[in-house]
């Protein structure tokens, strides 16, 4: 199979990275370099990705995309926005779509998107959510108090205010933090395609450096056993290994094998 790989930057920063293959189909992909770990309110860069994904009809009634994969996931150090499997004649108008979360907030939509995030939220208040965060506190000590447990993110929901959105925005999704990705089929007028990329400019308000992340020390040996009686005949037994939390330089490759490990 022939396959191209290229990189290059755009005049306002953003990054478009291309994976072409000749696999009769196109998926599309954009990342903006922020996350939960640059919450300024817990839960606001998840809250912030449904804002988002709204606009870029990843969420909701997408059209005439009703046939792709439409996701939006946000983690730690990104917030991914992605359509897979479309028709390559398609893309120009899947590019305009990822173009919208480059756009300011619709902050008419922001009650219900938080009721959105609360529902999903709510299930996750749980005997098995709450030892995943006990786990958290034992695999990483140094970096627990950046992990927000389940009880603090629905907490902070109701404390997000519209200001808080803005500024959220205006400081992370500018383009020169943000990158595009495009695998499969590349159709031939991609210069034009991203054309409507171009239009975004940065604003200039990012003066605080980034944090850096503190590393861990060697965990050593530290074993847990936990017992529970249940009614249901019915057991599990599970193990789990620390892997680096927030891996710097990585591929494309190795952030997609990442995103599945962890």
């Amino acid at each position: 199979m022939e396959t191209r790989s290229e990189k290059f930057k755009l005049d306002n920063g953003l990054e478009v990275w291309l994976d072409q293959k000749p696999i009769g189909y196109t998926g599309a992909c954009l990342v903006i370099e922020s996350g939960s770990g640059h919450d300024t309110k817990p839960e606001i860069a998840h809250l912030f990705e449904h804002l988002q994904g709204v606009a870029a009809k990843i969420y909701g009634e997408a059209n005439s995309l009703n046939y792709t994969v439409r996701d939006a996931t946000t983690h730690f150090e990104r917030t991914k926005y992605s359509f897979d499997y479309f028709f390559p004649e398609d893309t120009s108008n899947v590019v305009a779509h990822l173009a919208k979360v480059l756009t300011a907030p619709n902050l008419e939509v922001l009650t219900r998107e938080r009721e959105a995030v609360r529902n999903e939220l709510k299930p996750k208040q749980s005997v098995f959510t709450y030892f995943g965060e006990d786990l958290n506190r034992i695999l990483y000590p140094n970096h627990v108090h950046l992990l927000k447990g389940i009880d603090a993110r629905l907490e902070s929901l109701d404390r997000i205010t519209k200001q808080d959105c803005i500024d959220f925005w205006d400081y992370n999704y500018n383009p020169d933090n943000a990158i595009l990705f495009l695998g499969g089929e590349i159709p031939s007028n991609l210069d034009e395609i991203l054309e409507g990329l171009s239009v975004f400019t940065n604003r200039d308000v990012r003066k605080i450096e980034r944090d850096v992340w503190p590393t861990e020390h060697e965990l050593g040996k530290k074993i847990k056993l936990v017992e529970k009686i249940r009614i249901d005949p019915r057991t599990g037994i599970g193990m789990n290994f620390r892997i680096p939390l927030f891996p710097k330089d990585m591929t494309y490759e190795e952030c997609i094998a990442y995103d599945v490990l962890k």
